[in-house]
């Protein structure tokens, strides 16, 4: 009952303790951020952790945790640089519609999957796939991930424009 699974997410949960409490701080963290995103970089070319934690087991424990962390630090690095620059704001509206992008992105990924189907003259029996066709273009992967956060923020905007206006009629009315 207390296996891998239970030792690494007691792994995270007190390394996120431990660094919130000792406020990590780095000389260069710019060159630090980078240099730890190409942990997790290089180990996909090398190691196969294919389901996750759900499925590490025995010594590759340590090396997902080694990866998970330098990963995570690195983001959380690269984040606190790119405060200053406009990009910021984006991730902060992304990150501000994270439900929305979760409720619909399934959906998203059906659409572009449908449209793959038709243009390249495959069966409809396809679409079953979860959550994305298996065999695809080795490019398709960008066309799922910018359609799976920009068109369940398209559907959140046109929600919440309609919402909007129809407040506004409604005072108007009055």
């Amino acid at each position: 009952m207390f296996g891998e699974q239970t030792l690494l997410a007691t792994a995270f949960y007190m390394s996120g303790y431990l660094c919130r409490k000792n406020n990590m701080h780095f000389d260069h963290p710019l060159m630090t951020g980078l240099l730890l995103l190409a942990v997790p970089a290089i180990a996909a070319f090398f190691i196969k952790l294919g389901g996750g934690m759900n499925t590490v087991q025995g010594w590759l424990v340590l090396i997902y945790y080694v990866i998970a962390m330098s990963g995570t630090i690195s983001i959380m690095l690269l984040s606190k640089k790119i405060l200053r620059y406009r990009i910021a704001s984006i991730f902060t509206y992304i990150g501000d519609k994270t439900l929305y992008i979760l409720v619909f992105h399934f959906l998203a990924f059906k659409l572009v999957s449908s449209i793959y189907l038709h243009f390249n003259g495959l069966p409809i029996d396809l679409l079953t796939r979860f959550p994305v066709l298996d065999e695809t273009d080795i490019w398709m992967w960008i066309v799922y991930v910018i359609s799976g956060i920009i068109l369940p923020l398209a559907i959140w905007e046109l929600t919440h424009q309609t919402l909007v206006m129809n407040k506004i009629n409604r005072q108007n009315a009055r």
